[in-house]
């Protein structure tokens, strides 16, 4: 029998709401990708993830915040076989791509804690269980990368079906991710998210300054940059096997074999998707704020001493077997460590 694993594209990048540069595949090279030999043939229907009674995500996006992910699941969206979640009533749109079930958040009383956390909540978001043709659920939460708490509220709801979940990250520069995150939060005024002390820095290089001055991080934006502790958090509940890393670079490309990678993976190569390339989406209008080469050279050495940068990820990758899409050939922690400052 023919066993499906869910896939979890982990998209790491800063930390804020999804999504970032993502060009447009070109129709003729992806179809032929989904033409392959390897594409010829959707599994049978009998594989779709059910949990009582409801389709069941079996693709997760769990972030990272500005690397991407809204762009990857606009593009993903063209294929028949890709459910999404239904809004449920006085939700934003964004509900369509990301349900925020298995996260602490704020409720509307600035309490802390996993408000949503509800599996009839969840499932009700999904169609009734259809066995016909080969349909995949999915959860494209960025959010879930940076909470411990997650993977293990993940394996819990999916019980003894926990192993079919795949994960497949994708790797932004901490740096690039967190002025990202920094301008789409700003822009976008969200002020829950900072408290005081990050709220008020008016600039970004007050910001760096805060940082290096005080060797701390009021708005958080490095921690939600440390791959490595993150990727390790989920380890510790999946196998290896699930998972699989692409770097930031290869989702930029106007030709990309990403999607079609996914949807092998997770069966759904017969039918041809509708390419709606990946494009720009959730970018906001970002700030020409910068800082100077030296600043940024201290913050950067800084924020990669705190979080260990690409040799801490690739020795993660190394020592639990995990290639890096793109560049399966590299085994050693240096040769792996250097593709990743290149691509991510």
């Amino acid at each position: 029998m023919t066993t499906v694993h869910t896939l979890f594209i982990l998209v790491l990048s800063s930390l804020a709401p999804c999504a970032s540069s993502l060009r447009l595949a070109k129709m003729s090279q992806t179809e032929e990708m989904m033409q392959s030999p390897a594409l010829a043939e959707d599994i049978s229907g009998k594989q779709n993830l059910c949990v009582d009674g409801h389709l069941a995500p079996e693709f997760f996006i769990l972030g990272a915040q500005k690397a991407g992910t809204t762009s990857l699941s606009f593009a993903l969206r063209g294929h028949p076989g890709i459910v999404q979640p239904a809004i449920l009533e006085g939700e934003g749109s964004w509900f369509a791509k990301e349900p925020h079930i298995f996260e602490s958040m704020m409720d509307e009383n600035n309490n802390w804690g996993p408000h949503r956390y509800n599996k009839d909540l969840w499932l009700s978001r999904y169609p009734s269980c259809d066995f016909k043709t080969r349909r995949v659920a999915v959860d494209e939460t960025p959010n879930y990368l940076t909470q411990e708490e997650v993977p293990l509220r993940i394996k819990a709801f999916y019980g003894d079906k926990a192993g079919q979940i795949q994960f497949a990250v994708i790797l932004r520069n901490p740096v690039t991710r967190i002025k990202s995150a920094w301008d789409f939060y700003h822009e976008a005024d969200i002020e829950h998210r900072f408290d005081a002390s990050c709220a008020n820095h008016t600039s970004f290089e007050a910001y760096v300054d805060e940082v290096l001055e005080n060797d701390s991080d009021p708005c958080g934006f490095m921690i939600e940059s440390d791959y490595a502790a993150q990727l390790k958090s989920f380890l510790q509940s999946f196998k290896s096997s699930q998972f699989m890393i692409i770097p930031f670079s290869e989702i930029e490309k106007e030709v990309s074999g990403v999607p079609a990678a996914i949807f092998k993976s997770l069966g759904l190569g017969g039918r041809k998707a509708e390419v709606k390339g990946f494009g720009r989406h959730n970018i906001g209008e970002h700030s020409v704020d910068t800082v100077s080469p030296t600043l940024h050279e201290r913050f950067e050495s800084h924020t990669l001493k705190k979080i260990g940068g690409a040799e801490k990820v690739a020795q993660l990758l190394i020592n639990h077997g995990i290639s890096l899409y793109g560049y399966e050939d590299a085994k050693d922690q240096n040769t792996l460590a250097q593709a990743l400052r290149q691509s991510w």
